[in-house]
């Protein structure tokens, strides 16, 4: 019987620089399953990147799209991302130190689905 340690691949994905149809297609290829949203706010200038017109296509192509703020980068440490190297190591450490990262159930606790209840 595989544990979910070892079932579970997660991997980073942006959609600057691709449409929507490219997108989807790119997750696809990657046997994605399940798409977390990690944006503060899941809006998008960019058509099809909006929670509802995303969402609506990730269902049509058989990926499941759940939206958690709580995982992503806070914005106060969004700077440092864009700096010099120091700035950059100091923001990676912050993020590498939130809670949810010792603890990466309880980031999991305000899901519409249990975990075991996830198509995986």
């Amino acid at each position: 019987m595989l544990t979910f340690e070892q079932y579970v691949r997660l991997t980073g994905i942006g959609y600057e620089g691709c449409g929507l149809g490219e997108f989807i297609r790119r997750l696809r290829r990657e046997n994605v399953e399940l798409l977390i949203d990690v944006r503060l706010n899941p809006i998008s200038r960019k058509r099809g990147f909006s929670k509802t017109a995303l969402s609506n296509a990730l269902a049509d192509a058989g990926i499941v799209y759940e939206h958690m703020r709580e995982l992503g980068n806070p914005k106060w440490n969004r700077a440092g991302f864009g700096g010099e190297s120091a700035e950059l190591r100091t923001a990676r450490d912050v993020y590498a130190g939130r809670p949810w990262r010792q603890e990466p159930a309880s980031a999991w606790t305000g899901s519409s689905k249990p975990l075991s209840a996830r198509r995986w």
